[in-house]
């Protein structure tokens, strides 16, 4: 009682976990976990004040990975999702640090990184499930590198939790299957989402169509005004010239094209994934800060070009903490500060990428 009066009072906020703990009580009770009116009535009910619910954009499969904290009363489920992400961010971070070549005594940086990296703060701050998608593409390598095909195609249904965050990844994946006839990947893949959706379908199956009612239902997402080169060129061309946001990712996906022919004699993920994931978070038109934790490899990578080779890459984690400075005091000093301003970190990321990587070393995921 004492926690929903301070909810009730605002000395505790209720942030974007709402919106899959929402979503996942009306799915179990067989109600539409799209639907905006039954959306608002369930959040209203934990304390929510604003008119209009926040909703859950993610495809219906996403619901199988939220189900067990929908199941618990909101602040157990809250407080279960949180450490749930803390320990996919570190593992991952730890996991990235090894197979980049970090040495052992040093793996501590990697979890401090991990934490502190202000997209994962912000997404861990608000309850966001960003943090799957890095836990499914740290996987997704975790299996490639152990061999296990199959089991790298299971990853796919957490990296599909937002597919639109990597979605140059997906052109990739399936250019690397048809080359290197790997199947396997494929099939584990398709049973991960076949899977997902049929139990989907078997528990409430009316989420399928609502989540499509909803797509189609108005603007959406259109609305939004995320930290995206596409927002920023609609915003200085014509406001209501909404098209204009996806000349960027227009362009990133002709991009990719021409990467996988390029590319095509010398792919590996563990080479190749940083500029992907770099590629579309610069070229998307809907990711927020909090969707950049799926640029954590390269982060851990950095830090580790640091370490190979302190007399020449000293430099870059003075940088990489002034970025993360420079973000947090925008955020302090701006009024009605939103993620729009901080545009410019992608950019920036990808230009330190480039400064430090070793001499005569080709673009690579991990050492």
């Amino acid at each position: 009682m004492r926690l929903r009066g301070a909810v009730s009072a605002g000395s505790i906020p209720l942030y974007d976990f709402i919106e899959y703990w929402s979503a996942g009580r009306l799915f179990l009770a067989g109600r539409n976990p799209y639907s905006s009116v039954e959306l608002l009535a369930v959040q209203q009910s934990l304390g929510w004040k604003r008119a209009d619910p926040l909703i859950m954009w993610n495809p219906p499969w996403t619901l199988v990975l939220l189900l067990p904290f929908a199941r618990l009363p909101y602040w157990i489920g809250r407080a279960a999702f949180t450490f749930l992400e803390v320990a996919l961010i570190v593992a991952a971070a730890e996991w990235l640090w090894r197979q980049a070549g970090g040495s052992e005594r040093r793996r501590w940086i990697a979890w401090l990184t991990g934490v502190l990296f202000v997209p994962c703060m912000e997404a861990l701050y608000l309850g966001q499930s960003s943090p799957l998608v890095l836990a499914g593409l740290v996987g997704f390598l975790w299996a490639l590198e152990r061999k296990c095909d199959f089991i790298a195609g299971l990853f796919i249904l957490a990296i599909a939790a937002k597919p639109h965050v990597p979605y140059l990844f997906w052109i990739f994946l399936l250019f690397w299957i048809w080359q290197d006839a790997r199947w396997r990947v494929l099939a584990g893949a398709g049973v991960a989402l076949s899977s997902a959706l049929g139990l989907v379908l078997a528990v409430n199956p009316s989420a399928i169509s609502g989540y499509l009612e909803t797509l189609e239902s108005g603007p959406g997402p259109l609305l939004w005004k995320p930290p995206s080169l596409g927002v920023a060129l609609m915003l200085l061309v014509s406001p209501g010239l909404t098209s204009l946001r996806f000349v960027p990712t227009l362009l990133g996906i002709l991009c990719a094209f021409g990467l996988c022919w390029h590319w095509r004699s010398v792919f590996s993920w563990r080479r190749y994934l940083d500029p992907i994931l770099l590629l579309s978070v610069l070229s998307s038109s809907f990711t927020w800060m909090y969707d950049w934790v799926v640029l954590l490899p390269l982060v851990i990578l950095l830090l580790v070009w640091t370490e190979a080779d302190p007399g020449r890459n000293w430099w870059v984690p003075a940088v990489l903490f002034a970025m993360q400075l420079l973000i947090i005091f925008m955020e302090c000093i701006i009024k009605d500060h939103n993620d729009f301003y901080n545009l410019w970190v992608p950019p920036a990321l990808w230009l330190l990428y480039w400064l430090a990587q070793p001499r005569q070393a080709q673009p690579r995921c991990l050492a």
